[in-house]
């Protein structure tokens, strides 16, 4: 249910996903830099697998969106993968971060 207000728990899953903060990145530029993320239509979020696959069956071939994964510090890259006939495949690819490295990996 959507009551307009972040909780403290989803707060803090954004650094789960784009965190830590390092000392030479201020608060202003890491919202900055999630605000500009979140304004693209391709970035869902938090949304699960269904819903995922429900937004992505009315869609064209190639058409993808990045949500967060059910795993901590992934995303899950997804897409219709081909249409054959009137059934359309969606693929779902983990891509995984390293904080350490500040790199990501596809599963």
């Amino acid at each position: 249910q959507n009551t307009g207000y972040v909780t403290q728990k989803s707060f803090g899953r954004l650094f789960d996903y784009f965190g830590p903060l390092t000392q030479e990145e201020d608060m202003l530029s890491v919202i900055d830099r999630l605000r500009r993320l979140f304004l693209h239509q391709w970035f869902h979020a938090d949304i699960d697998t269904a819903e995922c696959e429900r937004v992505l069956l009315s869609q064209k071939k190639d058409t993808f969106l990045v949500r967060y994964s059910s795993n901590k510090n992934a995303f899950t890259f997804s897409r219709c993968a081909f249409v054959e006939g009137q059934k359309t495949r969606i693929l779902h690819c983990r891509v995984a971060r390293d904080a350490d490295k500040n790199t990501f990996v596809f599963n």
